[in-house]
């Protein structure tokens, strides 16, 4: 069978040994044998956080510099991550890919097939090449505006709060079943014993932290080193590794064997159950909301979980002549201005009826279009009442003005701190004594962080035989750009809402400037170094 879509091996460090490509074939051979997956015993997750800060303009107003003024949102946003392990995250693969088929098929012929737009291969228009991606969809959006010819418009975003830590269980089961729709002796829908494993591994969520993890098997810890006699062959060792941050550095493959956590470290296992009182079994008794954020399944479960609102907002919105779109769980709905009351009442009643999830008050915003002088003008509407210029519709990482269409600043200063924290450490290093070249890793920088990286061009293949000359290669792959790539085609997908300029391109006009004043410094700084290391050799 084909497995290209959801088999795919990794090394992150988990509990277990990684597999190896000759491991292919027997773990093909049990991930889709639904009898020994009904059987199967799932391993703890491993839980982790990821911090998250972010800065939101005051106002207007601009400061000395000329920049706007920001502002820390507190607190930091916390999202918990849990992955699994190497053998569970390839079920999850397969059975993921299997229940996205089945959700392809399920709405091929419904009306709200194009609604939901997140972890789906969408295809282009006819006459264009490849699948949709969040440039498309954002430009659908704000072309459902325009094509409203003249009409003042309202437009809903809002946000899910904390969307998988809050699915409901019950209603996650019933959707599972309907994508499957299997029956059983009387007639009504089921769930086949290996996908009811499945769905228990997921909604039981058990987890181990990732710090006691470390904590426990930090002086054993499984590597990955090269032989020193034979470098092109690799041999696992156990090691100590005393800091989280020095696992890449030390090629950290496990934490330990399988069977000596199920046989010594089981106390480390934490489990999200709800303590009920009054009920003496209250110790098996699970949480029934939320799903792990971070496995392979959370996507095509999001979709999933969802059908009965793209339905239903689908319906409310078409009957205003509106349009709906939801990008995992992130919903946009554009209706006649006489409608919002109706289209926002209407949304709001089927997340907490229907999907029992809450809308994030902080991320529901409201706008408002007239067209005035030939194009849209308008902005978020505010506590007062009133539009707001200076805050416009910001939607999948772009922000829509009536007029133009951009991409969000935040992006842009976040390749741009990328940048600069790249070149310091280029320093850093280029500045240290065992460093043999004479700059500052200038290529890699060039190719992350310059126009020049963004053209995508054929890989080039170093030619064993003749140093210095490259081969052909015959598969014909390219590298993948950079940031820059991305921009190219945001540019190209926007001019039409652009009036056919290159607003994207102005946009970072002065970035590879800064990027050129930037890397001058270090290399004054490495050629003075150069002067010094040679003076003391005379």
């Amino acid at each position: 069978m084909a497995t290209d879509n959801w088999f795919k091996l990794k090394q992150y460090a988990h509990i277990g040994l990684p597999f190896k490509p000759k491991d292919r074939s027997w773990l093909v051979d049990y991930v889709t044998n639904p009898e020994l997956i009904r059987k199967h015993r799932f391993t703890p997750f491993i839980k982790r956080e990821i911090i998250q800060r972010k800065y939101r303009a005051i106002g207007s107003e601009k400061n000395e510099f000329g920049k706007r003024v920001r502002e820390v949102k507190e607190p930091p946003k916390k999202r918990p991550i849990l992955y699994a392990t190497h053998l569970d995250s390839l079920i999850f693969s397969y059975y993921s890919y299997y229940l996205s088929i089945m959700y392809e098929w399920f709405i091929r012929h419904k009306n709200y097939n194009h609604c939901s737009v997140a972890y789906r291969k969408i295809r282009q228009e006819k006459g264009k090449k490849g699948n949709k991606s969040n440039i498309e969809f954002a430009h659908d959006a704000f072309r459902a505006i325009n094509d409203f010819d003249g009409k003042p418009v309202s437009v809903i975003v809002a946000d899910v709060s904390n969307f998988f830590d809050n699915l409901d269980h019950g209603i996650l089961h019933t959707q599972w079943k309907r994508i499957l729709s299997q029956y059983d002796d009387k007639g009504r829908l089921s769930m086949p014993d290996d996908h009811y494993n499945v769905y228990r591994a997921l909604t039981k969520k058990r987890y181990v932290k990732l710090n006691e993890l470390h904590n426990t098997f930090h002086n054993r810890l499984w590597v990955e080193r090269k032989k020193i006699n034979n470098p092109s062959i690799s041999e696992w060792k156990q090691k100590k590794v005393a800091k989280l941050r020095n696992f890449r550095r030390e090629n950290v493959i496990a934490f330990c064997e399988k069977k000596e956590f199920f046989k010594k470290h089981t106390y480390l296992v934490h489990s999200e159950r709800r303590g009920l009182k009054g009920d003496k079994n209250h110790k098996n008794t699970f949480s029934e909301k939320g799903i792990p954020q971070g496995s392979p399944m959370s996507a095509t479960l999001a979709n999933i979980y969802m059908l009965s609102f793209d339905e239903e907002m689908f319906d409310a919105v078409s009957a205003v002549g509106g349009f709906y779109q939801r990008y995992s769980d992130d919903l946009i709905l554009i209706c006649p201005l006489e409608a919002e009351a109706e289209i926002h009442n209407a949304m709001l009643d089927s997340i907490s009826g229907t999907c029992k999830l809450d809308i994030h008050p902080d991320k529901t915003k409201l706008y408002q279009y007239h067209h005035s002088s030939g194009h849209y003008k308008g902005g978020l509407i505010g506590e007062n009442g009133k539009v707001n210029p200076d805050y416009q519709l910001e939607y999948l990482g772009f922000e829509y003005t009536g007029k133009r269409v951009y991409v969000k600043t935040q992006g842009i200063s976040r390749y741009y701190r990328s940048m600069i924290r790249s070149i310091k450490r280029g320093k850093f290093y280029a500045g240290k004594k065992h460093h043999q070249g004479k700059g500052l890793f200038k290529q890699k920088l060039i190719k992350r962080f310059t126009i020049i990286g963004g053209k995508r061009i054929l890989k080039r293949i170093p030619d064993p035989k003749n140093p210095g000359k490259y081969l052909t290669d015959p598969e014909k792959t390219y590298n993948w750009g950079n940031y820059f790539s991305y921009l190219n085609k945001v540019n190209h997908v926007m001019k039409e809402l652009n009036g056919g300029e290159d607003t994207i391109k102005k946009q970072t006009r002065k970035f590879e400037r800064n990027f050129h004043r930037l890397i001058k410094s270090p290399e004054t700084k490495l050629r003075e170094r150069e002067k010094r290391v040679k003076g003391n050799k005379l």
